[in-house]
């Protein structure tokens, strides 16, 4: 249960948190196929996922480009979407 409370600072973030769970559900994707998810604008998106690597709760693996960078869940945010999803 410490868990949400360390996270629950950024998943306030409306943004964040749709993000989040998108990578989460997702569990593998690029950059390019999270910006077509939603219609949040490219700053926006940035931020969030600043928030959310620096909180260990996503990890980048870099491409050749940036549209082709992968996104994927660490092992913290797969346990925190587990929390989510049931409600917190």
């Amino acid at each position: 249960m410490i868990e949400d409370k360390l996270y629950q600072h950024i998943l306030i973030d409306p943004i964040a948190k749709t993000i989040f769970m998108i990578i989460a559900k997702a569990r593998l994707l690029s950059r390019k196929e999270l910006e077509s998810k939603e219609s949040f604008d490219k700053t926006s998106v940035e931020n969030a996922l600043g928030k959310l690597e620096n909180a260990g709760l996503i990890e980048t693996r870099k491409a050749a480009t940036e549209e082709l960078d992968r996104i994927y869940p660490t092992g913290s945010g797969l346990r925190l979407e587990k929390i989510v999803a049931n409600g917190w």
